[in-house]
């Protein structure tokens, strides 16, 4: 639906993702929705699929990247991260 709709930054995404691929650089980007406060809960995450819900808690994003990075979950892949 981003790439029907959403025009220029739809084509900015490709190509940054495009860019990230190409490099020789260890990256993990996390796609999110709308980020929201809350505590935290349990999340959704995929390489491929985007999460059930339309939001994320900020406490949810700090805790997935957190352990993303001390765990070398998605090296060189960007998951979609929603609440659960």
């Amino acid at each position: 639906m981003l790439n029907t709709l959403g025009g220029e930054l739809a084509k900015d995404k490709v190509a940054e993702h495009s860019a990230w691929k190409r490099s020789r650089l260890d990256w993990t980007l996390v796609r999110v929705p709308r980020l929201i406060d809350g505590p935290p809960t349990e999340v959704d995450h995929d390489a491929h699929v985007s999460g059930r819900r339309t939001t994320l808690r900020r406490s949810n994003l700090a805790r997935f990247i957190a352990d993303a990075v001390a765990q070398g979950d998605y090296p060189r892949e960007a998951p979609f991260v929603s609440d659960r």
